[in-house]
């Protein structure tokens, strides 16, 4: 994003130790999250391919891709904040259109996991429709995917390296009122790809945890069937109430963006003139929240599923003992 003033404080370099942090939390987002996901990844492909597992698979695969997408934002700040592989305009183009689309789209996962889930518990359905499901979730996809590519394309957007964001990001292309209209649709755009799905995860997960809570209620005899189903629901909703959580501040950055075509402002305007926003808004908001949440979601499962945690617990010990084996094998075949 450009800006034309000059002078002002929110334009002083940003601090070095605040980057020496934020570096080191994207070291550990990077060291808790991509192994913890590979191993998600691992055992849910063990599992029964029901709707949640397979949804939980996507999101595997989608939380691994946002925290490799971070490295070469860790490269530039290790090099403080050059543009490195950023140089590239097709790399820029790339790893731009990515990283809005691969948010979004998890946002989109977690969105159908509760709405499938609800639907479930609310109306008795066994088995909705897996075909359907994915459809949707493809088509959505492919709609992010082109929403992003055809403004570039057609010139109405372009991505560009920014020290402040440290990434590329879009920003108008061109000048004139019918682009400021397209970039205006573009940034709505934006916005609502993060806001629409807010309503129905919220409500879902009301509506969830209202039958979670009468239906202990009126049974206080629960089997342990009942018992599991409502232990699923419930890691669902810490799951989903983590995506809400780490979500937030991009909901908020990107309507501050909208309000300021609304108000006719250049950026960085009334909301970002603050030097926190400037320097570390964006950036924080839509890259390091999103690979915070891709490394709790392990965590997560970890904490809540019981197979999960006793798969971990079995592929440790097997880890164990082979690397015993190998040692005794080395001990006995050594002459000394």
């Amino acid at each position: 994003m450009a800006t034309n003033s000059t002078n002002l404080v929110y334009l002083r370099p940003p601090s070095t130790q605040a980057d020496i942090i934020i570096l080191f939390i994207y070291f550990l987002n990077i060291l808790v999250g991509l192994p913890g996901n590979l191993l998600a990844l691992r055992f849910f492909l063990t599992q029964p391919p029901d709707i949640p597992t397979l949804l939980y698979r996507l999101t595997s695969i989608t939380d691994i891709s946002i925290l490799l997408f971070t490295l070469p934002t860790c490269v530039s700040l290790l090099y403080g904040r050059k543009s490195m592989i950023f140089a590239n305009q097709g790399l820029c183009n790339f790893l731009g259109m990515f990283q809005t689309v691969l948010p979004a789209f998890s946002v989109a996962i977690v969105t159908v996991l509760c709405i499938t889930r609800t639907v479930q518990l609310f109306l008795l359905v066994r088995k909705p429709n897996k075909l359907a499901i994915f459809a949707v979730l493809v088509l959505y996809l492919a709609y992010l995917i082109i929403s992003e590519a055809v403004p570039v394309m057609s010139g109405t957007f372009q991505f560009i390296y920014t020290k402040q964001e440290i990434y590329c990001w879009d920003i108008p292309g061109s000048q004139g009122n019918g682009a400021r209209t397209a970039a205006y649709i573009e940034i709505a755009m934006d916005w609502i790809s993060f806001s629409i799905p807010v309503i129905p995860i919220i409500t879902c997960c009301i509506i969830s945890s209202t039958k979670i809570l009468l239906s202990k209620k009126i049974c206080a005899s629960d089997t342990m069937l009942k018992d599991l189903k409502s232990r699923a629901t419930i890691t669902i909703l810490v799951f989903t109430a983590a995506y809400i959580v780490f979500n937030i501040p991009i909901f908020v950055i990107q309507l501050l963006r909208v309000l300021l075509f609304v108000h006719d402002e250049s950026y960085p305007g009334r909301y970002f003139s603050n030097y926190f926003m400037y320097q570390y808004g964006w950036n924080i908001a839509k890259m390091l929240l999103p690979a915070m949440n891709a490394a709790v979601n392990p965590i997560i499962y970890f904490c809540r599923m019981l197979r999960f945690r006793v798969w971990i617990l079995r592929f440790h010990a097997r880890a164990v003992v082979l690397e015993n084996t190998k040692t005794d094998n080395r001990i006995t075949e050594s002459p000394l």
